[in-house]
């Protein structure tokens, strides 16, 4: 049995019983490809190949038998070998998205002004001591309502304007009572200051939330 292994595919030729014979002669082309890398053995019976080299190879052997020649010849499709697909790596579990905090309800600035009303009228009441309360009271709330009618009237139109000319009022208001009225309410005033410029970081206030904001101070103290 007359043969053609090929390390490549593994693939055998087999040639018929009748080609046997004493002396054969293998041809394989192409030469430029397979030279130095085939052999003959087992007294030209059987050639082995191997290469690296993709591309279409022809072996062919040529035998004797009684006066005559036979010609078998193999085709070999060498392929560049397919690497080996990386192996799959599952993804890195990715933590659960935290849910979003609840938006917080944003503070109702007109409930706040509001607001300064009971502030207004319980803060006199626990700081200012004096023995003409109720009519410095009186006399604060008109400022309060003074100033506050002079902005919804347009005659005032800046914050800051808005807020030198309570100071100017409050003073005068205080002063229609006695000259030292304005040292008894001082740290009322104080706390009304604060409260204010709270609202304004907090909210920015604009000239008209002022004006409301100094309405609702001189309803509080009008109680």
């Amino acid at each position: 049995m007359l043969s053609v292994e090929c390390e490549k595919d593994n693939s055998t030729l087999q040639t018929p019983q009748s080609t046997l014979s004493h002396s054969y002669a293998w041809s394989v082309t192409p030469p430029e490809l397979v030279e130095g890398k085939y052999w003959v053995g087992d007294e030209g019976r059987t050639v082995t190949f191997a290469s690296r080299l993709p591309g279409t190879y022809y072996f062919s052997v040529a035998s004797g038998v009684d006066g005559k020649v036979q010609i078998v010849t193999h085709k070999l499709d060498n392929k560049s070998p397919t690497p080996a697909p990386a192996p799959l790596s599952a993804p890195d579990p990715q933590p659960p998205t935290p849910p979003a905090p609840e938006p917080q309800p944003q503070p109702d600035i007109n409930a706040e002004i509001s607001a300064l009303k009971e502030f207004a009228k319980t803060k006199a009441t626990e700081l200012v001591k004096s023995q003409y309360f109720d009519r410095e009271k009186k006399a604060l709330a008109e400022s309060f309502l003074t100033t506050a009618k002079l902005i919804e009237d347009g005659k005032v139109e800046k914050a800051e304007q808005a807020r030198t000319k309570q100071r100017e009022n409050s003073r005068h208001y205080l002063a229609s009572v006695t000259t030292m009225s304005w040292k008894a309410w001082d740290a009322w005033d104080k706390e009304i200051s604060k409260r204010l410029a709270e609202l304004d970081a907090e909210h920015a206030l604009s000239v008209e939330q002022i004006g409301k904001a100094y309405k609702s101070i001189g309803l509080g103290l009008s109680q």
